[in-house]
């Protein structure tokens, strides 16, 4: 059995969700970019939201909104929440709360899909 599993990854060695690879030059772009996203704007300028991934979780949908006035966050229950609240009488009302700096938004993965069915091998039988 140890025989077939080792055979079956070297045959696809990269398999699942995987984190796009960066470099150190991509990182500092994308921190240089962060930085201009946070900064504050002018009293002029409309305000930048952005979402964010909610720590809570339970469908929450959460934004960052950056403003002359400061940053803050909105975020928005979900209907599946398990707090009780009954959300055909009142309505789900946002909550704004401020913002924590490792709260982030999302970052996309890569999902590395099996071999073709033809390179598979057929299952095993008793």
């Amino acid at each position: 059995m140890g025989d077939i599993d080792r055979d079956l990854r070297s045959e696809r060695p990269r398999r699942g969700i995987e984190a796009p690879i960066e470099t150190k030059q991509m990182k500092l772009e994308r921190g240089i970019a962060r930085a201009a996203e946070l900064a504050p704007n002018r009293w002029y300028q409309a305000a930048k939201t952005e979402e964010i991934l909610d720590p809570g979780g339970y469908g929450r949908k959460r934004y960052r909104v950056v403003g002359a006035a400061g940053t803050y966050c909105v975020t928005y229950e979900s209907h599946h929440a398990p707090d009780g609240i009954d959300s055909m009488s009142r309505g789900l009302k946002p909550k704004i709360t401020s913002c924590e700096e490792s709260e982030q938004p999302a970052r996309s993965q890569k999902w590395n899909d099996a071999p073709p069915p033809s390179t598979r091998r057929p299952p095993l039988r008793n």
